[in-house]
């Protein structure tokens, strides 16, 4: 306030003139963490508020300065808030939002499956595709631990969903390979298939062919087991010559086992012959039989 007394008689003159220096009274948000899927509009992270001793409505803006992070999802946003009164003057404050990313992606693998084995040593192909979204990385990388072939039984493939900023999840699927399957006939031209477990030969066991395998030409016979769990080194030979055991006019080939070498006991009730092909793939295959002899 500035006072001028103008005059020295009975009638002198005051000026008064007011000025205001005094700026507003700002009150800025808390600093906040967001996640970098939320809006970084002051609707979401709050907004400043300001008095003035003279001016009622003091204009409040802001500006916004970024600090990159360790992601393009992660950053720093500086926003520097100022309160401005109607004479010009004004204060600032700042206000510190912190974007981060500490949301893994959402991923789905795909169901577990059961294939046959198409190659040496087990199965080599497809086992499906997993997906992945994340809140903010609209690519995330997937990855599997899969290997080139699975070899027979259970495999645990597990899936991994990585975002750019390195979040992770993973998940599960279960690839169970079994052999190729193959038919046999045990005991050709006998039924039921009965083994005694008293006599010391071999037991005959043809491998039928198929429209779509012949056994002749794909069967690796040195490969052949064959008995209680299909495990057993029984091979005696194989017929040199192949003939069509089943009558549907191709050629199946017969091997003969040892008895004594097959595991059998008396209550089984399946054999089991199990092999490769030439060119390495499991085969399996199964057939009724009725032990008789060996004991109780």
């Amino acid at each position: 306030v500035t006072t001028i007394a103008v005059g020295n008689g009975p009638f002198d003159i005051v000026i008064t003139t007011l000025i205001d220096t005094t700026p507003p009274v700002l009150t800025v948000p808390a600093d906040v963490t967001i996640e970098c899927d939320q809006s970084t509009d002051p609707s979401n992270t709050g907004a400043a508020t300001a008095t003035d001793n003279v001016d009622p409505s003091p204009t409040i803006t802001f500006s916004d300065a970024t600090t990159p992070g360790a992601s393009p999802d992660e950053f720093t946003l500086t926003r520097t808030w100022t309160a401005t009164d109607s004479s010009g003057n004004s204060s600032s404050a700042d206000q510190i939002i912190t974007v981060v990313d500490i949301t893994a992606p959402l991923l789905t693998v795909p169901a577990d499956i059961v294939v046959t084995a198409n190659t040496a040593g087990g199965y080599a192909g497809s086992i499906g595709t997993a997906t992945a979204t994340d809140n903010c990385d609209p690519s995330p990388t997937i990855t599997n631990d899969a290997p080139g072939v699975f070899p027979l039984g259970d495999t645990i493939v597990t899936w991994t969903a990585t975002d750019r900023t390195d979040n992770s999840v993973s998940a599960t699927q279960k690839v169970t390979v079994n052999p190729f399957p193959v038919d046999i006939d045990i005991k050709p031209f006998s039924d039921p298939n009965s083994i005694n477990l008293n006599n010391n030969g071999t037991i005959p066991v043809a491998i039928l062919s198929t429209a779509d395998f012949d056994a002749t030409s794909q069967v690796d016979k040195t490969s052949l087991t064959f008995g209680k769990t299909g495990d057993e080194y029984s091979l005696a030979f194989c017929t040199m010559s192949n003939e069509d055991v089943n009558g549907d006019g191709l050629l199946d080939i017969v091997c003969h086992f040892n008895t004594l070498d097959t595991g059998f006991q008396k209550g089984d009730i399946e054999g089991i012959l199990k092999g490769a092909t030439v060119d390495g793939v499991i085969i399996e295959g199964r057939d009724s039989v009725k032990i008789v002899g060996g004991g109780k």
